[in-house]
């Protein structure tokens, strides 16, 4: 079920098609892997995998020579490419970008460049992303965006556990179909909790 959802997220997310190509940068070690290959393979879209560790060279040729139009690369990566490199990185109609804070310098540029770029936010624990926005000139570079489908939202107080008022910062709780039911062999299973007594929602902090 967790796997669907992703599946018709990510395709509505990323306007997928047959003819796309998505670059297979994660470990597949790493959630995000899982991410990439549902994106394009429950789309008919093709699926890179480089024989080799990342390299910035390799990738940018691949751009050009795969007609790559999809990629996840870590804003901190992209941040070490030269002001050319980061001019190549035009080739692509999607870069998805996550894990880590995302620069305002970065952002305006892939936007003015035609990139659609989407940030995503999500742990492990919830199927590889729960929150999404695809980002617009003029809006702030940490906008984490709105809960996917089937999955929901709320911030609670550091304190008090209590639900936090709006404008206010506090934990971030999330929940909803793609949330794992726990860590195997681990009880208690840290990190979740219920949101509600009444209805018995399951979230993670």
């Amino acid at each position: 079920m967790s796997l669907m959802n992703l599946a018709l997220q990510s395709t509505q997310d990323f306007r997928m098609s047959p003819t796309d190509c998505v670059y297979q940068f994660t470990n597949f070690c790493f959630d995000n892997s899982v991410l990439e290959m549902t994106m394009a393979l429950s789309n008919g879209s093709s699926l890179l995998i480089e024989d080799q560790s990342f390299s910035t060279n390799a990738f940018l040729k691949a751009i050009v020579d795969h007609n790559i139009s999809h990629a996840l690369l870590f804003p901190g990566l992209v941040e070490m490419f030269s002001d050319a490199e980061v001019e190549k990185l035009a080739g692509l109609r999607y870069w998805i970008v996550g894990a880590e804070k995302l620069s305002q310098r970065l952002m305006d540029y892939a936007l003015r460049s035609g990139v659609n770029v989407i940030q995503n936010y999500g742990p492990t624990e919830t199927t590889a992303y729960a929150l999404s926005k695809q980002m617009k000139l003029f809006d702030h570079a940490n906008n984490l965006g709105k809960p996917i489908r089937n999955a929901y939202c709320s911030t609670r107080k550091w304190t008090s556990k209590q639900k936090a008022p709006l404008f206010t910062t506090g934990e971030l709780l999330i929940g909803g179909t793609g949330l794992m039911r726990g860590y195997l062999n681990k009880t208690p299973n840290v990190g979740f909790c219920v949101r509600d007594s009444h209805d018995e929602q399951r979230m993670y902090a």
